[in-house]
């Protein structure tokens, strides 16, 4: 019997490849218990061990009485003071936040913020504490209520649970899972990676990590989870001789290409609509200008964007190669570093190759095992070509800016998310321009902070700082 064990995650596609529930359970080290952040005198109960294929265990509102709404009780983490998400309906009066405990930073009924709210947490007997929101006024039949806020903290340090290694390891736990990734910690330290979002739809485990896997370029499997593409090996790396790898197999990438992507990110889940938008391009274009559009639902801050999508580019705009060996060292694994030293089946010139390995094929008692590779031998020149910025959903109205050659382009929206024409808009303190009819005008640019004033017949004027 051959079992392939294979990086999951969308940023890597490898076919044939998945942990199979038995090998999962041969890597079995121990139960994993969930402890929520407020103490209620009980000791949680230690949570079965759930496989990638099962769903996430979330609460349902039906766990709480006979509410208005039944739905699922959501778990947040990470900034989202910025990204509105829906409250769930418990009563006209009291709205459900998350089924941990949590700040709130601002209440919206039907888009408009509120200043009638207050936060509650409450807990039962069992362990179980959540937070909801009372309104000063009960909200109409048909209303939606939305709030921000700052999602989950670590129960250890109390800290805001936002690396994306321990927000997977915190929705393992809450599988009675012990993966803890700290190769990915690491690296997501390092680089500054943050993350927020929402937990709040039924969907296996292995569905629930790839969506943050994918959102900041990472691989992932049980036993390991690391940034990929990178820009160079993070960790250890393996040497292979010419004795250690054999039967090699290279052949040219032709599929999963782009010379240009679009990537949305900041995705505020009331409205369903990313609030950025980066496009980058690469130089040269080696596949007829081929573009791809990615969402990062997880990903919220510009930096975080823009090193993601570099990353990203760098492996889909490169000369990259499929590589596949045989290999004595039996204990390869998916997220392993090798170097391929010296052979003799290598068909390119120049220095010795860095592989990061995708897949691993393996045999029982066997003395080798195949191995699936992918090494980028040539990285284009990669260069922020349009980045728009939508001023936040708590505005009343939108903003959005595309930048391009120097020049900013405004967009204005009304609260009904329309172009707004007629608007009189002034950057810096500069003469005012009026909108046109697709709500739009431009201004001449440098990096760095600028004030944007807007005035509208009928409407509050507004002064808004952003960020080129």
């Amino acid at each position: 019997m051959t079992i392939t064990i294979a990086a999951f995650g969308s940023v890597i596609q490898v076919t044939g490849g998945g942990v199979t529930p038995a090998l999962e359970d041969s890597q079995f080290i121990g139960v994993g218990q969930y402890v929520d952040m407020i103490r209620t005198g009980v000791a949680p109960a230690v949570k079965p061990r759930l496989l990638l294929y099962e769903n996430l265990p979330l609460r349902t509102s039906r766990m709480l009485g006979d509410f208005a709404q039944d739905f699922v009780l959501p778990h947040r983490y990470g900034d989202l003071t910025t990204a509105r998400f829906d409250l769930g309906k418990l009563t006209a009066s009291k709205w459900f936040v998350a089924d941990h405990p949590m700040e709130v930073s601002a209440v919206f009924v039907d888009g408009q913020e509120t200043d009638g709210w207050q936060r509650s947490i409450e807990w039962d007997g069992e362990g179980n504490s959540w937070t909801v929101v009372y309104l000063a006024a009960p909200a109409d039949h048909d209303a939606t209520v939305s709030a921000c806020g700052t999602g989950k903290r670590s129960p250890t340090t109390g800290a805001v649970i936002e690396n994306p290694a321990e927000v997977m390891a915190d929705l393992c736990a809450f599988a009675g899972r012990s993966d803890t990734f700290p190769a990915l910690r690491a690296e997501c330290a390092v680089a500054g990676l943050r993350v927020a979002g929402s937990i709040d739809a039924e969907g296996s485990i292995r569905k629930h990590l790839d969506a943050i896997c994918g959102s900041i370029g990472a691989i992932w499997t049980p036993a390991m989870a690391r940034l990929y593409p990178i820009d160079s090996p993070s960790g250890p790396v393996a040497t292979l001789t010419k004795q250690d790898a054999g039967n090699l197999g290279v052949s040219a990438v032709l599929e999963d290409t782009a010379d240009k992507i679009r990537l949305a990110y900041d995705v505020a889940t009331a409205t369903d609509r990313p609030q950025h938008h980066l496009e980058l391009s690469a130089a040269p274009a080696r596949f007829g200008g081929v573009v791809q559009n990615l969402t990062m639902d997880w990903l919220r801050t510009p930096a975080n964007a823009e090193a993601v999508g570099r990353r990203l580019m760098h492996r889909l705009a490169g000369e990259r190669y499929a590589v596949t060996f045989d290999t004595s060292a039996v204990s390869t694994r998916p997220g392993d570093w090798v170097l391929l030293e010296d052979n003799p089946e290598w068909p390119f010139d120049g220095p010795d190759p860095v592989c990061m390995v995708l897949s691993v094929e393996v045999q029982p008692n066997a003395a080798a095992v195949r191995v699936t590779a992918e090494t980028v031998m040539a990285s284009p020149t990669v260069t922020v070509t349009a980045h728009t910025v939508a001023i936040p959903d708590t505005f009343e109205g939108a903003l959005e800016v595309a930048t391009r050659n120097g020049i900013a382009t405004f967009t204005i929206y009304d609260e009904m998310n329309a172009p707004l024409p007629g608007a009189r808009v002034s950057f810096d303190g500069g003469v005012p321009k009026t909108t046109n009819a697709q709500g739009q005008v431009a201004f001449p640019y440098t990096p760095g902070s600028h004030e944007i004033a807007i005035e509208a017949p009928g409407r509050v004027s507004q002064t808004i700082l952003v960020t080129l």
